[in-house]
């Protein structure tokens, strides 16, 4: 029988700054940092690999060009509130209040707390896009209906 079984520890020590995420399994493992991403088979030979060689500042370099290309390029805008984020930010502040409390504490219940549910908040997604329906206007456009319509 396959099981899963998941583990994360978090920690904070003083000396240099290291974030790295690393995920096992009996098939291998992969990990990932700032600076590169590893695949291993059970052996420990490199399987695959990514590496960043341009650092924390390369990493600013991308977003901001990525940043760039969103607002001067003429691709389609991912539409979102914010709203539909606060599932997110729920499990982000439980997280936070269970260290800070001792005791585990539920991202649903912080939701209730602020009048909201998780069904309110996945209501505010994005919805996929139907490449057979037609268009939707734009915000700033009027929407004229020919008469018999």
């Amino acid at each position: 029988r396959d099981g899963c079984m998941a583990s994360v520890v978090t920690t904070r020590r003083s000396g240099p700054v290291s974030e790295e995420l690393a995920l096992h399994s009996h098939t291998g493992s992969l990990t990932a940092n700032s600076e590169s991403c590893l695949l291993r088979d059970p052996d420990g030979s490199v399987l695959d690999q990514a590496c960043d060689d341009g650092g924390p500042l390369g990493t600013f370099i991308r977003q901001a060009e990525a940043f760039a290309r969103a607002v001067m390029g003429d691709e389609k805008a991912y539409e979102c509130s914010g709203r539909e984020n606060l599932l997110t930010q729920a499990v982000i502040e439980a997280i936070y209040l269970a260290g800070r409390t001792c005791q585990p504490e539920s991202p649903g219940r912080l939701l209730h707390t602020a009048g909201l549910s998780a069904e309110a908040c996945l209501s505010l997604r994005p919805v996929e896009e139907d490449l057979d329906a037609p268009a939707r206007p734009a915000a700033d456009e009027a929407v004229v209906e020919e008469p018999g319509e």
